[in-house]
């Protein structure tokens, strides 16, 4: 059977996704693009952490990113379903490279002030959420429906290389060229993956209808209102997305505090959780899974939570390693299966307004645990946060095993 708008027949079913051009094109640039990001944050957390070493501004900078995709999300997926996708990418990296442009130029004049990357995050923030929703809505116009999942073991792959070499580079560029250059790079990158889009087409099916936009918003969240299993899915998404915030902004401090390490020991650090994540991504891009999605995304998020643990108890630089690296790999697993549920179970006319949605009520609670995550921190300890952080994620995954919905997905 052909994927819903990708490529048709029995010969596409068998078509790997690297050997597909349009794809591998938008999947290059995508990848460079996400390797990129990861250089960029390194040099800014380590820009943060020398310029303030506040652990509560380092959250108000994710803050500032975070809440834009929240506001925008409902609106993204309306507006994703009813423009060009590949055109609102292009136009998406190309914002972002110039936004990197400008905080570089700003940082090598000693012009940069926190405040500025409250506003520069929050722009690109604003992005992110349409680039991704348009993403993962053009990934069953890019594949047959046979090749989905091995398309998102790709697509996590990117994220892996991401958080393996992005972190590696950007500690090494930091310490060899400055955070300013360093930054420069990111924004070459964005340019790279525009381009890639310029030379490739695909389809892009686009609504029309006499509806308004508030309708298109309701209709996605209605969609999942009548899918208890998805729903129940997001709420696992919801919790564990709360709990993995305590991690973004307390890595950092780990790794600068407790493991006393400079920023290539840093980006180290960050990259053994890519490492998980790709070698996750790899393995199951060449293992085509068919079914039981909702078990592999319930043990994953589990043993997510359970080296989440391992981590917060750990001060030893290779047990910290480990621990991030089964991290990864949970992150990798839940994120493949639960991508390629939601490409199978939604209709591709609805793809992007459902997905929208699907971030918005995954992430919503975010803003919240980064506001007090700073607070606890310097309370209780970055380990006592931590801990406490993974132990409830793998309590309320192991809960989920009592949905009959998630289990049959």
């Amino acid at each position: 059977m052909a994927g819903p708008g990708g490529p048709e027949g029995p010969a596409a079913a068998n078509v790997h996704p690297l050997r597909n051009r349009a794809f591998l094109l938008v999947w290059l640039g995508q990848t460079v693009s996400l390797i990129g990001s990861g250089i960029s944050y390194i040099a800014i957390v380590w820009w943060v952490w020398i310029e303030t070493g506040s652990i509560v501004l380092m959250a108000t900078v994710a803050i500032a990113s975070t809440i834009p995709r929240l506001i925008a999300g409902p609106f993204a997926g309306a507006y994703v379903d009813r423009w060009d996708r590949r055109k609102v990418m292009l136009a998406l990296d190309a914002t972002a490279g110039v936004v990197m442009a400008v905080i570089a130029s700003l940082l090598a004049f000693n012009a940069l002030q926190v405040w500025h990357l409250y506003a520069f995050t929050g722009i690109i923030g604003f992005g992110v959420i349409f680039h991704a929703t348009a993403l993962l809505s053009s990934v069953p116009n890019l594949v047959h429906k046979e090749q989905l999942s091995r398309a998102n073991s790709l697509m996590q792959v990117s994220h892996g290389a991401s958080a393996v070499f992005g972190p590696v580079i950007g500690g090494i560029l930091v310490a060899v060229l400055g955070v300013s250059l360093t930054l420069w790079v990111d924004a070459a990158t964005f340019f790279f993956a525009s381009a890639m889009l310029l030379i490739v087409a695909f389809p892009s099916p686009r609504l029309k209808t006499e509806k308004s936009v508030l309708h298109d918003i309701s209709t996605g969240f209605g969609f999942l209102r009548r899918k208890p299993a998805l729903l129940t899915l997001l709420g696992l998404f919801a919790v564990t997305n709360f709990f993995i915030a305590p991690l973004i902004i307390l890595l950092p401090v780990v790794a600068f505090g407790t493991l006393r390490m400079g920023s290539e020991g840093f980006g180290s650090l960050y990259a053994s959780l890519g490492v998980g994540m790709l070698g996750g991504s790899i393995i199951l891009a060449a293992v085509k899974l068919r079914r039981h999605f909702g078990l592999y995304i319930i043990v994953a998020i589990a043993g997510f939570g359970a080296a989440y643990v391992l981590f917060g108890l750990s001060t030893f630089f290779f047990l910290s390693i480990a621990s991030l690296g089964a991290m990864g790999f949970g992150v990798s697993l839940a994120s493949i299966a639960s991508s390629t549920v939601f490409q199978r179970e939604v209709p591709l006319e609805l793809q992007g307004r459902v997905f929208s949605a699907r971030a918005v009520l995954a992430q919503g609670l975010q803003p919240a645990s980064l506001a007090v995550v700073g607070v606890l921190a310097e309370r209780l300890g970055a380990q006592t946060v931590l801990i406490g952080s993974g132990a409830l994620i793998a309590v309320v995954a192991l809960l989920t095993l009592a949905s009959a919905g998630v289990r049959k997905l």
